[in-house]
């Protein structure tokens, strides 16, 4: 009794590790714990379902298959692992399949919102649109802010050529996650199935303008991580300076704000890196944007004496060079 006590406790605070490796993106690690729990118990339906959502997230999908199955054999009415199959079969282009199972978690738990969006995403695939949207409507009965639901529902109903229930419906995703790629997108091409190209447009920018966020967002946690990752801090600057390009209008007050920025991130990673030449040419073009002309040339000059060849650093101190003389005249 007491040696069963002893092996339930260990199994729990491992499984409590798990967890937490799981929360923080550190799937390698919790995988090891996961198969640690396994030799002390196969029979843990706890770790086969996380050793399942570990593979699934690594697009492992008939792997991750094996071990819901071996929970459902342990505990044949668990919703989520009929419901964490299903969605792995509708990854692997198994519609049908994947109905079956979620069909059988919904019968367990009717209340599984994610089975509900499966269910949903599968009909849809099958072009079953009305039905699709029953399920989405389900979903989104339990939480009204499932971006994913809104989603698929304003793809069934841009099929069914419903326009503007379906932008409606983009546009409550892009409310609930505005960085979202796929509701900017997914809006745009019902804005050109409708005719409204310019519309389109617009929403394309808006969707580009999300994409150069995202990016700025990862560069943060990469030196949240590491501050002295000089990479990540000059494609942090590049990154800016893109916006700068494509999104700021001659008017805008932020246009300096962004350039300096900009600029500040290529000085720190010249610190770590001075021979860094991406760097040193993408400084070179915001102190061109910034009409500091000769600092320009002077930048270009250090890339070129590092690289010779660099096509970048030579461009930029060609232009930089014209305005130069244009001002001096």
């Amino acid at each position: 009794m007491d040696l069963a006590k002893s092996q339930f406790k260990e199994e729990k605070k491992i499984l409590n590790e798990i967890s937490d490796l799981v929360e923080i993106g550190k799937d390698d690690e919790a995988l090891e714990l996961c198969n640690e729990v396994l030799k002390i118990n196969p029979k843990n339906e706890e770790a086969l379902l996380y050793k399942g959502g570990i593979l699934a997230d690594s697009k492992k999908y008939e792997e991750a298959i094996g071990y819901y199955d071996k929970a459902i054999e342990i505990n044949p009415v668990n919703d989520l692992s009929w419901a964490n199959k299903g969605n792995c079969l509708w990854y692997l282009k198994k519609y049908q399949e994947a109905i079956g199972c979620v069909n059988k978690s919904l019968l367990f738990n009717s209340r599984n919102e994610e089975a509900w969006v499966v269910k949903g995403h599968s009909l849809n695939n099958l072009g079953k649109y009305r039905q699709a949207i029953k399920c989405y409507m389900k979903a989104l009965i339990i939480d009204s802010k499932d971006a994913i639901a809104w989603m698929g529902k304003g793809f069934a109903l841009r099929n069914l050529k419903k326009y503007e229930e379906a932008i409606e419906c983009y546009d409550k995703a892009i409310e609930i996650n505005p960085r979202d790629i796929a509701a900017w997108a997914g809006k745009s091409l019902v804005l050109l199935d409708s005719g409204k190209e310019g519309e389109a447009l617009v929403v394309e920018n808006s969707y580009r303008h999300s994409k150069f966020i995202e990016k700025i967002d990862h560069y943060n946690k990469l030196l949240e991580i590491d501050p002295q990752n000089g990479e990540a801090w000059r494609e942090r600057a590049k990154t800016l300076f893109g916006m700068f390009l494509l999104f700021l209008p001659p008017n805008s007050p932020k246009r300096i704000e962004v350039l300096e920025r900009a600029l500040k991130g290529c000085d720190i990673a010249l610190e770590i890196n001075p021979k860094d030449t991406k760097a040193l040419g993408i400084k070179g073009n915001i102190l061109l944007h910034l009409e500091r002309h000769e600092e320009a040339i002077e930048c270009c000059d250090k890339a070129l004496m590092i690289d010779p060849k660099d096509k970048q650093a030579r461009s930029v101190k060609n232009v930089a060079l014209g305005k130069f003389d244009a001002k001096e005249e």
